[in-house]
Order: C-alpha cells, then sequence, then structure tokens
C-alpha cells in the first residue's frame, strides 16, 4: 500500500489498513497524510492543524464534495482561544464534542473548518510528550459519537512510534559520517568508453558503489580531458547526487555532488529541484532557504522568479520562523507582481502575527480591493489608533463601493475622534460631490453628516443651513434632513427661507395631514414674523382645506380674519369654530363666540334673523349673559328678547322669579301675546 502523500483529494483509509502503512512511512508529512486519510474514512470532512506555540495552523484537508477545504491553509487560531484544541494538546488523548467558544472571531475561524457542527472530533499527534499536531473531522450537520470513531483511537499511538522511528533517523542521518569509500576501477574501464560500457552494466545490476566509483572517474576524465563534455558531466553529477542520497543514503555526499555540477549550470532546474528536494527531506530548512535565494537570483522570467520567492517566504516562515526574510521574499514579490494574492495574503498574515499594524495597513491599501481597504480602515481605528487615517480610507472605499450611503456611518464615528474638522469637511464635501451623480442618496447622507458637524461640532451654523439645504435639495423626501434645517432656520430667525423650505416641501407632500401643518406652520411665521396677515390667511386656508376639523387653523383664520376685517369670511367661519370648538372649549369662550357671531351678522352682513338665533344659541348656554341680552336688544326683536329675559329669570332664584314674573306677564300682555302671558302669570302659582 502506497504510503505517498496525496493531496486534498486522497481517498479515505481504513484506520486498520492505516496502521500497518505507518509502519513503512518514511517522514513526516508521509504520516501526517495517513492520519489524516484515515479519519476521513469516518467523517465527512478532516483536516490537520500544525500545534505551535503561539497558534494552530491549517495544513490541508480532505472532504466530500459538500464541503470546501480550500480556505484551510489560511486557517491561524491564536493558542488558549479554544479550549477543546487546549485540552487535546495537554492531555493527547482523543475526544467527541463541540469546539465552538462563542467567541464570534475565533469561531468565525472554525467555520472555515468545514463549519462548526454540533460534534467535532480531535485527534491528537503527539512526539514524546510533546503535540506537534492535531486532526479534527466532523460529518457536518449529521450526529457524530465516541463509537463512531472508536477504531480510529489507536492510530494515537501507530502516529507516535512513526514520528519517532521517522525522527530518530533524520537526527542519525545527520550526526553520522561513514566516512568515503575509495573503489578501485576495473582495468577495463581505462578508456572513456569503457567506462561508460561499465556503467551501464552497473546500474543494470544495481551495484550502486560501483556506480559511484565510475561516475566519479568519467566526471574526471572531463574534467582534465573534455570528454565526456559538460552536458554529460551535468547528468552523471545529477546521477550521482541521487545514488548517494537515495541509495547510499549520503545525502551529504550528494549535495557535494550537486554542488560540484552547480558550477556547470548554476540555475538548471534538474539541479536545484533535487538540491532543494534533499534539503527539504533532510530538515535542512536554512541550506534550503540560501538554495532558493540563488534560484531567485538566477531566475531567468518574472513567473520562475516569483514562484521561487514564495517558497522561500514559506519555508523562512515555516520552518526557519524568519519572518524578517518571509516578508522579505513577499515584498520582493509584490515589487514584480503587485496584484499577486499568495504574496500579499502571506504578508498579511505575517503582519498579522507580529502584530505589524502600520506595515499590514500599506500592504491591504496597496491590494486596494475594497475587502482589503476596509480591513485597512478598521486597522487604523482600531489597532494603529489613526482615526484620520481610517477615515480617508473609508471615503476612498465608497468612492468605489456599489452601496456607499451604508459607510456614512463610519465617517460620523470617526469624524470627532480625528480632530481635522477643516481638512475632513473638504474631504467630505469633495466626496459627496464626487457620488452624486452615481448614488445620490449617499451624496445627500454626506451632506446631512457635513450640516451636523457644522452645526454641533463647529458651532457654524451658516454652513450648517448650506449644507443641510444641499441635501435637501438631492433628497426632498429626507424628513430627517427637513427637521434639521427647519430648527435651525427656527433658531436663526431666517424667517424667508423658513417659508420658502416649508412651502416647498408641502406642494410635494401627499399626506394631507402633514401637509396641512407645514402649510399652517407658513401661515404662522408669515402672521407672527413677518407681520403679513393676508399672506398668512392664503396659507392657512390651504392648511384649513387638508385638514377642516384643525381647531389650531380655524383659530389662526379667525385672528388673521378680524385683523384683516374680511366679515364675509369671518361670517362663514365662525359657525365651524364654534362647531369644532364644542366638545372641549368651556362654555364661556363658546357664549362669547355666538355673541361675536350675532353681533358681526348685525353690525357688518346685515343679516338681522341669523343675529338673533346667533344670540339665542348664546344665551341657550347663558341665559344671563348681559352682551348677549343686549345684542337681542339692538336687534329690535322684543318677542325674541322677551323670551331670552325670561328664560333667564327661570335661570335664577324663587325671590328673584316671584319679582320679575309679574312685569313679564304683563309685557308679553301688551305684545298680545297673552298665551305667553298667562304661563308666565301660572308660574306664580
Amino acid at each position: 500500500m502506497s504510503v505517498e502523500p496525496t493531496g486534498t483529494k486522497a481517498e479515505p483509509l481504513d484506520p486498520a489498513h492505516a496502521t500497518r502503512a505507518l509502519e513503512l512511512a518514511s517522514d513526516r508529512e508521509q504520516v501526517f497524510e495517513l492520519l489524516l486519510r484515515a479519519v476521513r474514512s469516518r467523517a465527512r470532512f478532516a483536516a490537520l492543524l500544525s500545534v505551535h506555540a503561539d497558534h494552530f495552523r491549517g495544513r490541508r484537508g480532505l472532504a466530500d464534495r459538500f464541503f470546501d477545504v480550500s480556505q484551510v491553509p489560511n486557517v491561524r487560531i491564536e493558542r488558549n482561544t479554544v479550549p477543546a484544541f487546549e485540552e487535546a494538546v495537554a492531555t493527547r488523548a482523543p475526544s467527541v464534542g463541540p469546539i465552538a467558544t462563542g467567541e464570534p472571531f475565533i469561531d468565525g475561524m472554525l467555520e472555515a473548518l468545514g463549519g462548526l457542527a454540533p460534534a467535532t472530533f480531535v485527534l491528537p499527534i503527539a512526539i514524546g510528550d510533546r503535540t506537534v499536531a492535531l486532526i479534527l473531522a466532523h460529518r457536518g450537520g449529521d450526529p457524530l459519537a465516541a463509537h463512531d470513531v472508536e477504531d480510529v483511537f489507536p492510530l494515537v499511538e501507530a502516529g507516535h512510534a512513526a514520528l519517532s522511528r521517522v525522527l530518530a533517523k533524520r537526527q542519525r542521518d545527520a550526526t553520522q559520517s561513514d566516512g568515503y569509500e575509495v573503489l578501485e576501477v576495473e582495468e577495463k574501464a581505462a578508456t572513456v568508453a569503457s567506462k561508460r560500457e561499465a556503467l551501464a552494466a552497473q546500474r543494470k545490476v544495481q551495484a550502486w558503489p560501483e556506480v559511484v566509483a565510475t561516475i566519479k572517474e568519467l566526471v574526471r576524465d572531463g574534467m582534465n580531458t573534455g570528454d565526456p563534455d559538460e552536458d554529460e558531466q551535468l547528468d552523471l553529477l545529477l546521477e550521482l547526487g541521487n545514488i548517494q542520497a537515495l541509495h547510499m543514503m549520503r545525502p551529504d555526499r550528494a549535495i557535494e555532488a550537486w554542488k560540484l555540477a552547480q558550477s556547470i549550470d548554476a540555475a538548471n532546474p534538474r539541479l536545484l529541484d533535487a538540491l532543494e528536494a534533499l534539503l527539504v527531506a533532510q530538515g535542512r530548512w536554512s541550506e534550503c532557504v540560501e538554495s532558493l535565494e540563488k534560484r531567485v537570483a538566477l531566475a531567468d522570467g518574472k513567473r520562475s522568479k516569483i514562484a521561487a520567492l514564495l517558497n522561500l517566504a514559506s519555508m523562512a516562515h515555516e520552518r526557519l520562523d524568519d519572518d524578517v526574510r518571509a516578508t522579505e521574499a513577499y515584498e520582493r514579490v509584490l515589487q514584480l507582481d503587485p496584484q499577486n494574492v499568495a504574496a500579499a495574503q502571506g504578508l498579511e498574515a505575517l503582519h498579522t502575527q507580529g502584530q505589524n499594524w502600520e506595515q499590514l495597513a500599506g500592504v491591504l491599501i496597496e491590494r486596494g480591493d475594497l475587502a482589503s481597504l476596509e480591513k485597512a480602515a478598521h486597522l487604523f481605528e482600531e489597532r494603529i489608533g489613526d482615526p484620520r487615517s481610517a477615515f480617508l480610507v473609508w471615503m476612498t472605499v465608497m468612492r468605489r463601493d456599489e452601496t456607499p450611503v451604508l459607510l456614512v456611518e463610519h465617517l460620523d464615528r470617526l469624524a470627532p475622534l480625528a480632530s481635522s474638522w477643516g481638512e475632513l469637511v473638504v474631504e467630505s464635501e469633495q466626496l459627496a460631490d464626487d457620488l452624486v451623480a452615481r448614488h445620490p442618496d449617499a451624496a445627500a447622507a454626506i451632506h446631512h453628516q457635513i450640516g451636523r458637524w457644522q452645526r454641533d461640532r463647529l458651532a457654524n451654523h451658516e454652513a450648517a443651513i448650506t449644507a443641510l439645504t444641499r441635501a435637501l435639495a438631492i433628497q426632498p423626501s429626507d424628513v430627517d434632513t427637513l427637521y434639521e434645517l427647519l430648527d435651525l432656520l427656527r433658531a436663526e430667525g431666517r424667517w424667508m427661507e423658513l417659508v420658502a423650505v416649508l412651502a416647498q416641501r408641502a406642494e410635494t407632500e401627499e399626506s394631507p395631514n402633514l401637509r396641512s401643518e407645514l402649510y399652517s406652520e407658513v401661515g404662522d411665521v408669515h402672521e407672527t414674523r413677518l407681520g403679513q396677515p393676508q399672506a398668512a390667511i392664503e396659507y392657512y386656508e390651504l392648511a384649513l382645506a387638508d385638514d377642516p376639523e384643525s381647531t389650531t387653523v380655524l383659530v389662526a383664520l379667525h385672528r388673521c380674519y378680524l385683523a384683516t376685517e374680511r366679515w364675509a369670511e369671518l361670517g362663514a367661519l365662525l359657525p365651524r369654530l364654534i362647531d369644532a370648538l364644542s366638545p372641549t372649549a368651556p362654555h364661556a369662550v363658546l357664549v362669547e363666540l355666538q355673541v361675536e357671531l350675532g353681533n358681526l351678522l348685525q353690525e357688518h352682513l346685515d343679516r338681522r334673523a341669523d343675529a338673533v338665533q346667533a344670540f339665542r344659541d348664546a344665551l341657550a348656554i347663558d341665559p344671563s349673559h348681559g352682551p348677549a341680552l343686549e345684542g337681542l336688544a339692538s336687534s329690535g326683536e322684543a318677542e325674541a328678547l322677551l323670551d331670552a329675559t325670561e328664560a333667564s329669570v327661570d335661570a335664577q332664584g324663587r325671590e328673584e322669579q316671584l319679582r320679575r314674573y309679574g312685569d313679564l306677564a304683563g309685557a308679553w300682555q301688551e305684545h298680545g301675546r297673552l298665551d305667553r302671558a298667562v304661563a308666565t302669570w301660572q308660574k306664580l302659582l
């Protein structure tokens, strides 16, 4: 059974088969891959995380087609943030249960591990007493219990044994030196041609020591005589290194052979690949990075240079913990290709890990996409403490975002912190001008915000009115802007501007009640602030047309009609006003209005019969009301006066009634109303 790593699409491996395959594994990556495949056989998703002093790092993932494993290598989770992980590291015992922490940011990172399942299997991988990796597995929303994965538990010990064996071998290879045995070459190989023949025969029977000796002789011959030529010498040295590394198990001798070959063609891809592969296999990361540096220096094309730099950066970070060198490599990539995503993300991860926030912000701004710019803005605000820069970055985002109106809140929050009002107001005005054609709602919101800043922060009401007016011109339906502008105009006593805004708004208002309120205020300003009762009447009448029952408008028109002596309009208005006030007004008010109506009808409109009825209506409420009685008397309607007087006496005490009923009976008799006279005498009885 093959134990070669097979990548993210590797097929699941039965745990029993994995146990046997682990005995044959020759390096750590193979051990990890076998364990990952075994765990995947019992779950729908499995991921490998390496354990570091300060974080867990995603390595690779395997899953069925319903899960995305592409984000697993991007996962970086700080230590001591996921209790389930820390327990596995400490106990080195597998477990099944939830891993969610309740912390949104951490759980957001865990989401990249196939989502937050209700139950996750955590398998620790250890060497000695050190946990070096975790394998996480789950079934998405499907149930997962300990008995479902119990046959994977023995892999904890099998993996430990395999990793210990690989580590022990690596340590022996690094320290052991068995010297170099000089082998005599047979006489028949004295010429180059005979040596070539001998070499072919030795290869065939896999006589590796003899092959090594013959290759060395041929190389010496080539250097001395030019035969074999340098092309053949290069091939021979490549072969020599491979034999030393793969068959003779002499990696140092292999490296010596390949370094000698570099004197022929240092940029040969096969040579560099072989050398770097061996250095990687040996864990000689520093030397491998140096080889990659040489590859970068010797690379002909931009693409190959970038590939080498990316490998260099990754190796320097992950194997040497040399983040300075890794950062330099990523920066060199971005110099060659400013849009290189891998370099940008790698540099972002390094700066995030090292908390180099200003450098990270610079990288994000260079990337220039909206998501990166938003991250940069948050960094300036939350990590760097530079609200001014955050403000300016958000402005850049708003110029490019499809819904910039949703981002105005960031400007509102940051502007007071930036303390650069002059600059920020100018920049914001320019931003609004830039957006007005494509996003008028956002432009209006920005002008509205500028108005608030001018009003509340800079105490510049003139500029605030200008900004709010611009906002309202762009978005006439914005009620908040309207009311704030109106409040400022009232406070500043700018009455002509106030009535213009109110009237314009009223013309477009669809709600009759709201339109009535707007027209009513226009009328009030004309009446009380501008001293223009005639103009006030025009708007009060418009207001009354939209809300005929409005007592406020009726009372206002009553004042203006009186002031302008518009008797006919007043005569039509007073009955409506009396009806509107009847349910709530005191009786005295209603009586006064009825008397006013009677006097108006009698004195200005020559409607005596209607006037008498108004006086009678007043006396029906208050029979003893003097002005109402006087109105009746002045009308010349004697019977009406007698009737009102009798009603007034009826409402008085018995003593007054005894004193006056006789006179009233006589008066009725004089006017020929014997029926009323008799009725009045009967009241005395």
